[in-house]
């Protein structure tokens, strides 16, 4: 059985949109089932019900926190996950090649082709795409609190949001000293204004932030913007947009299978795009941990 995860509010109420396009393509179709998701939380509410017992793909119809939350929801259970894109960013689909076009997206769910596909951890939480720390987190604070978002979701201009929304922080973020250790190896860094570790190469909106992010190399690509001044770090930020900041001055690019992340002062952190809180982070490479439909 495929189960179809609609959440209707994603990409200011694109879901809803979208998955009036599915529906007219798979109507014909045997064994699925759709679920709309009310609120958040609400995903493993219906998978723990017991109704859901025969659940072999789970599908969300929604944006990259819609995928996030149905990942973890099936943490631990032989389901494979799927996508059809409905959000305003969707990285998690533009990182695999996975169709914007809904038809097509669905229509490939029911071929049913496959790759295994490491997850990233934050503490207990499991991450798709990437976790960002520092003035990456409070963009994503800033960004899905503000009224424009919405109204850019409207317009197909995601991306449009988080870039406001770096503008805005930038302004009065203040950058600070960071302890991080990967693997084993420990560093020091001053000045620093971001680090991300990256299981898929984009978010926010489509910024390559690790170019050579790799799901499926056992490991996480890390960027940290350090060392730098308030002006440097708004040179060095317009050019994640088109992924030539990686050889700049001020642009550290490593890899591992963990990263530790401490400050004297918690770091404001998002994953997939979520809000997530100040913290100090301990991030992990789960190699392997989830089949995915492409």
């Amino acid at each position: 059985m495929i189960c179809f995860f609609v959440n209707p509010a994603s990409g200011g109420g694109n879901g809803t949109r979208v998955w009036k396009k599915v529906e007219r393509a798979i109507r014909n179709r045997e064994s699925w089932s759709v679920v709309f998701t009310e609120k958040p939380g609400s995903i493993k509410e219906h998978l723990e019900s017991g109704a859901f017992s025969d659940i072999t793909a789970a599908i969300a119809v929604g944006g990259d926190g819609t995928i996030h939350e149905l990942a973890n929801a099936i943490k631990g259970r032989d389901i494979h996950l799927g996508v059809i894109p409905a959000g305003s960013g969707n990285d998690f689909a533009r990182a695999l090649g996975i169709s914007n076009d809904p038809v097509k997206a669905a229509e490939n769910i029911f071929l049913g082709r496959t790759i295994r596909l490491d997850l990233g951890s934050l503490d207990e939480r499991l991450f798709l795409t990437a976790v960002g720390s520092g003035f990456d987190g409070e963009v994503a604070r800033v960004t899905n609190k503000a009224a424009y978002k919405k109204w850019l979701n409207r317009i197909n201009a995601g991306r449009l949001a988080y870039l406001i929304g770096v503008v805005q922080v930038l302004i009065r973020y203040r950058s600070c000293k960071v302890r991080m250790e990967i693997n084993d190896e420990k560093f020091e860094l001053d000045n620093v204004w971001l680090i991300a570790a990256a299981n898929l190469k984009y978010y926010g909106g489509g910024l390559p932030i690790c170019p050579t992010a790799d799901g499926e190399d056992g490991k996480l690509s890390i960027c940290a913007i350090h060392g730098v001044s308030k002006l440097k770090a708004l040179t060095i930020l317009p050019r994640v947009v088109t992924g030539s900041h990686t050889g700049l001055k001020g642009v550290a690019m490593l890899e591992g299978q963990s990263c530790k992340i401490t400050s004297d002062s918690p770091l404001p952190i998002q994953y997939d795009g979520e809000y997530a809180g100040k913290m100090n982070a301990v991030i992990r490479n789960i190699p392997s941990a989830i089949t995915v439909i492409i």
